[in-house]
């Protein structure tokens, strides 16, 4: 884990919670839920500088 958290790469973890201790105070979480039987929803919580401005970025592209 201590590789996979070093690196520069993308590191995507389906049960975060179970790990929490573990894993770096900045991080990208993403939320999948259902809206109703044939859409979904997307929720993204950011913390910290690098992840926040990915995510101000994705807004202003996705609403412009």
């Amino acid at each position: 884990l201590d590789d996979l958290l070093s690196a520069d790469g993308l590191l995507v973890v389906e049960w975060p919670e179970r790990i929490a201790d573990a894993l770096p105070p900045e991080q990208l979480r993403l939320n999948l839920g259902w809206v109703d039987h044939s859409r979904r929803s997307l929720q993204a919580r950011a913390t910290g500088a690098r992840y926040e401005a990915i995510v101000d970025e994705f807004r202003r592209a996705a609403f412009t």
